[in-house]
């Protein structure tokens, strides 16, 4: 069983907070993620419009499947 410990730090684990100089494409490859899937995931209409500071799912909430970023 879980301790709720372990569930919050795995809750922080999935996310990450903006800093200067990053982009949705940095932050999706550099967690394995999509760009697609990290839009869709933080409900972002303009991926250009991610802010310092602003915090970012990088796992799916409960039940979505996430789309396998493609290695390049």
């Amino acid at each position: 069983m879980e301790s709720a410990f372990a569930a919050f730090v795995g809750a922080e684990a999935s996310l990450y907070t903006v800093k200067p100089g990053d982009t949705l494409f940095s932050i999706a490859k550099a967690n394995g993620v999509s760009v697609r899937d990290v839009a869709a995931w933080n409900n972002l209409e303009d991926p250009s419009s991610i802010r310092v500071g602003q915090q970012l799912r990088l796992t799916p909430p409960g039940g979505v499947v996430a789309t396998p970023a493609p290695v390049t």
